[in-house]
């Protein structure tokens, strides 16, 4: 029986409202009647009707929205025993509840877990309810909803204190959040019902690291004991902490010659104090207590760079001594000449080290890997040894066969930019694969070869960047079209009089340089004016007047390209330096006739549309005078 007419009604509107079809006989299309609030249904925007009534209860009067709301807590509550009438185990429970929080229905969520928390256990969804205000920052909702989990004798279990030090890590009021941690794990040790472990201990000491606090994360590891015995995670928190103090970097508003000397103190500090830790770990290390992974590495290599160029030594001597890296800094000392009987033996090679690898002897090693690469990419970066970097970048790919992401491909990169080494850079972007390849990626690889005005094989490299582009990205980038072009009118390599001994030589090869420049840009510019016609901005628009607004930043820098592509074809034909009447010059008349045409095309189409704008805001304005 519908006890509520809003229900009767929408179960009525369901009933058949033709006759039943004898057998035998041709069924009606239309079997079901349709109500004109359903056909609406397909077409209604559901987002726009959720916010006109947030919008309308927000302006009701205060007693009317109480009112409101209680009567829609009441719908919630009734809704909610239907529901748990047919899902009453604990784990459906929990599994509609995440349903419902990842429809944003968090208040449904919450009365559903009140009222089935009133004869059962439902602690797991509780934990979700949160975890779910943990993610949306809002830290003192979660810690009410933990206080009211206990006041319905819902017992936290390991997993509830695991996500409550978690989001106190990631809460955007770290001071606050380290107090309600710390005061929650104070209870937790004084409890005899549930004991804090190792993962508990290292969440919390996330909290305080956040919160820069380290005297209450040297207080919180006291109470490390056989339960709460240290590990890698440990020990990689606390290197980390110290790194990231705000005494070791300098802060722009105080004054800047105080500042550095105390600095330069603290420095020393967090590096004697990182070393008393490192001590310990390699000691327990070395007994098999703990594992050495490469995060621990890192994290004490990063803090060891704090130190300077002189720290550059220790830490290349860190990853030799644990992860076997060759210390390819130094050179091999000459092997001593053999005597004439002697035979020569063969030349023995360390073996590769591959991931399966496994130590039979001694506390087992890590195995280097991207951490590792980005971390001597970055010593080496910030000290300019780009040489050093290409051997180090070699040995690693090749001979521990690590696979190197995109944050080691921009690492490299870089590197290899403060050398002015453009034919590394440019070999490097070939072999990058295309999901890494963007924009950003190819503007790095062109301004390099731009900078390395002095390199003869500049635009070589420019050309297999700008060819990796073309390959590996699918709409090619106006500013990088523009870099090329330009990197195309350096004449300084056609200087040299060894290589272009006459005037007419050194004439010709400037202008194949930059005919070669054009005829690779000519197809690149075609395709990028096309995917601009029709990128998203251009179909959506509502008219080609407002296409063109929306796209005008794109459709100007594409302009720049062939204006410059304009001005190199005029540069070739002015100074005639392709031959008069050979099919290059052919061509390049043509095509600058064909780019100088959409030049102006594009120009005045600008102009007849602001021209139509400053009409339209002279009839607003005299419209606007006419009224008063």
């Amino acid at each position: 029986m519908y006890v509520c007419r809003s229900c009767l009604r929408k179960a009525s509107t369901s009933l058949p409202r033709q006759p039943l079809v004898a057998p035998n006989t041709t069924a009606p299309w239309r079997t079901f009647a349709t109500t004109s609030f359903l056909l609406q249904d397909k077409d209604h925007d559901w987002a726009k009707f959720k916010t006109a009534a947030k919008r309308q209860v927000k302006d009701m009067p205060a007693d009317d929205r109480k009112d409101f709301k209680r009567k829609v807590q009441e719908r919630m509550k009734r809704a909610t025993k239907i529901e748990l009438q047919y899902a009453n185990d604990p784990y459906h429970i929990a599994e509609n509840v995440v349903t419902k929080l990842k429809r944003g229905e968090f208040e449904k969520a919450l009365v559903l877990t009140r009222e089935a928390s009133r004869d059962k256990q439902c602690v797991v969804s509780w934990n979700h309810l949160i975890e779910y205000e943990f993610k949306k920052f809002r830290l003192h909702s979660a810690m009410k909803l933990y206080n009211e989990m206990k006041k319905r004798a819902q017992l936290p279990n390991a997993q509830t204190f695991t996500i409550i030090f978690k989001g106190c890590a990631i809460s955007q009021h770290p001071t606050v959040a380290l107090g309600e941690a710390v005061k929650i794990y104070n209870a937790m040790l004084s409890s005899s019902r549930l004991k804090p472990n190792v993962i508990h201990m290292n969440a919390i000491l996330d909290v305080c690291a956040r919160a820069q606090d380290l005297e209450t994360m040297f207080v919180i590891l006291r109470s490390a004991d056989k339960l709460r015995a240290p590990n890698n995670l440990t020990y990689t928190i606390i290197l980390n902490a110290m790194r990231y103090q705000k005494s070791n970097y300098v802060d722009i508003d105080d004054s800047r010659k105080q500042k550095v000397e105390d600095i330069r103190k603290n420095i020393e500090t967090t590096i004697q104090r990182a070393k008393l830790v490192w001590d310990e770990v390699m000691g327990r290390w070395k007994k098999g207590e703990i594992i050495m992974d490469e995060e621990l590495l890192c994290a004490m290599g990063r803090v060891l760079l704090l130190g300077g160029p002189k720290q550059i030594d220790t830490v290349l001597a860190l990853t030799a001594d644990i992860l076997g890296i060759p210390r390819l800094d130094q050179e091999l000392p000459a092997a001593p000449k053999k005597a004439d009987s002697e035979e020569p033996k063969a030349e023995v090679r360390p073996a590769r080290r591959g991931p399966q690898e496994k130590q039979l002897q001694g506390p087992s090693k890590p195995i280097a890997g991207n951490n590792t690469l980005s971390l001597i990419m970055g010593i080496l970066r910030k000290y300019r040894m780009t040489k050093l970097a290409s051997k180090y970048w070699d040995h690693l790919t090749g001979r521990f066969d690590i696979v190197p992401d995109r944050k080691n491909y921009l690492d490299y990169l870089e590197t290899l930019s403060t050398g002015n080494a453009s034919g590394k850079a440019a070999r490097v972007i070939q072999i990058m694969p295309a999901n890494m390849v963007d924009a950003s990626v190819i503007k790095r690889g062109l301004l390099l070869c731009l900078f390395d005005a002095y390199n003869p094989n500049a635009f070589e490299n420019a050309t297999m960047v700008f060819d990796a582009m073309r390959k590996k990205m699918s709409a090619p980038e106006a500013k990088c079209m523009k870099l090329f072009l330009k990197i195309a009118e350096n004449d300084r390599k056609f200087e040299d009089k060894l290589k272009y001994p006459t005037l007419v030589s050194s004439k010709l090869a400037y202008a194949r340089q930059m005919f070669d420049a054009l005829d690779r840009v000519w197809e690149p510019l075609r395709l990028a004016t096309n995917h601009l016609a029709f990128s998203g901005a251009a179909t959506s628009s509502k008219s080609p007047e407002d296409s063109w607004k929306r796209t005008y930043g794109d459709r100007q820098e594409l302009l720049e390209v062939a204006r410059r592509f304009v001005a190199l074809s005029d540069k070739i034909l002015s100074q005639e330096l392709l031959p008069i009447g050979s099919d290059d010059s052919r061509v390049t008349i043509i095509r600058r006739k064909v780019m100088n045409d959409h030049v102006f095309r594009m120009y005045e189409k600008q102009s007849e549309l602001n021209k139509t704008s400053v009409e339209g805001k002279d009839d607003y304005s005299l419209a606007a005078a006419a009224s008063y």
